[in-house]
């Protein structure tokens, strides 16, 4: 609320065209007020375009989905088929996160064959590559993470280029090419501001990931620590987070740390159970499996994969006996 101590030439200052409009007509009444325009089509479409970002980057992305479904209805009222191209991708890309693959993919591949813009191309295969990493197809995300580099490269966007190699480090990591995908996401990291932030900590937690794989536990450990602390800082990237947690626990299993290892794996099933991120849910209970059959509680190991089994595998029953008698830390790739 305005104070009434005021005087119009403080209003006069204000940024607000809102309040400026109130000091005009309360103080110089004859003064025509000025209008505000009212928010065009084109301009509510980019304004939903951005509500979505900043819901995503709360972790609320059910919520930036329904926003983004919105944005895609404007884009078809405006009648402009490469804003609606673009639009698809957008839902697509959250919907794939939230574990609606399927669905999407006859949509990107049309917008894929009608050949729009580089970066509209770009936006289709790499949310082409990310639904069949999701869907395990890994040679097909390898694939279509390709072409994303290709329209990426022709779309001179540097950060295209490396989130396109990024996404082929994750389909590498599918292959259980845990080294050439140290690699891409090193290669990835060069092309990015080298400090962290949204765009570098993913690859930095899949290469990290890696590195535990491969026995350099402890880098790998350090890289994680150091990306967490910055999400947490800066409250973002929930989702990443869970990951984060998820292979600090492996990590910390491999050390023969039960303890610190199921404290991690409890805090990523609870931050992918937030998110909803589909492969996290999925992992975080293996995991925890894994981490109480290697304490030696038997019982508890067998609860953790009766849960994994009954969410995710409904046709294997006899999967939780199995997986609570024989370790299969070391041959189980968590994001394959």
């Amino acid at each position: 609320m305005i104070a009434e101590s005021h005087t119009p030439r403080a209003l006069e200052r204000a940024t607000s065209p809102l309040v400026r409009a109130y000091a005009e007509s309360s103080t110089t009444p004859k003064r025509r007020v000025e209008v505000l325009d009212a928010e065009t089509t084109e301009e509510r479409y980019y304004s939903l375009r951005d509500r979505s970002q900043v819901l995503v980057d709360q972790g609320r992305l059910d919520a930036a989905l329904e926003v983004l479904r919105e944005a895609l209805q404007v884009a078809v009222e405006l009648d402009d088929e490469s804003l609606v191209a673009m639009a698809k991708c957008n839902v697509a890309a959250l919907s794939i996160s939230l574990g609606n693959t399927s669905e999407h993919i006859a949509d990107l591949r049309a917008v894929l064959m009608k050949n729009f813009s580089a970066e509209t191309s770009y936006r289709a295969a790499y949310n082409l590559s990310h639904a069949y990493e999701l869907q395990k197809e890994f040679k097909k995300a390898l694939f279509y993470a390709q072409i994303a580099r290709e329209r990426a490269l022709a779309a001179e966007d540097h950060l295209y280029v490396a989130k396109s190699l990024n996404q082929i480090g994750n389909g590498l990591v599918g292959e259980s090419y845990f080294l050439k995908a140290v690699r891409r996401y090193q290669e990835a990291l060069r092309l990015m501001d080298r400090g962290l932030n949204n765009l570098t900590v993913p690859p930095r937690i899949s290469c990290s990931y890696c590195l535990i794989v491969l026995g350099q536990v402890h880098e790998g450990m350090m890289q994680l620590f150091r990306s967490l602390r910055w999400m947490k800082r800066h409250r973002a990237l929930p989702v990443y987070q869970a990951w984060a947690h998820l292979f600090l626990c492996c990590g910390y299993l491999e050390l023969g740390r039960f303890r610190r290892a199921w404290l991690h794996g409890m805090k990523a099933r609870s931050l992918a159970d937030q998110t909803g991120d589909y492969g996290a849910i999925k992992s975080s209970l293996f995991m925890l499996g894994e981490v109480e059959r290697s304490a030696g509680d038997s019982a508890a190991s067998y609860q953790w994969f009766a849960e994994m089994q009954r969410r995710f595998f409904p046709d294997s029953p006899e999967m939780p006996e199995l997986m609570s008698q024989i370790g299969m830390t070391r041959v189980v790739n968590l994001r394959a």
